[in-house]
């Protein structure tokens, strides 16, 4: 999930490629999905650009991890907060 005070600088869909990493990048309302085929072994960061649009105190979303033929394995991420200030 995206916190409320970030906008992407991208909003279509399509494929992107990050490192050795192929995948379909599709923007949403309050998140953005990144499909991938095949996900190997070792650390991976996929990553997007987004504008800060408003000041304030924001909670970003955590980051799920979800197979798609085995559901039931899953990992998540902590959430965090984002401060913005008018400096």
């Amino acid at each position: 999930h995206r916190a409320a005070c970030l906008e992407p600088a991208d909003q279509t869909t399509g494929t992107t490629f990050q490192g050795e990493l192929r995948a379909l990048r599709e923007t949403r309302d309050a998140a953005t999905l990144f499909y991938l085929e095949h996900l190997p072994k070792g650390h991976h960061i996929l990553s997007y650009e987004a504008y800060i649009d408003r000041t304030g105190h924001c909670l970003d979303g955590s980051a799920a991890l979800q197979c798609l033929y085995a559901p039931q394995e899953t990992a998540h991420s902590r959430g965090g907060r984002i401060d913005v200030g008018n400096d």
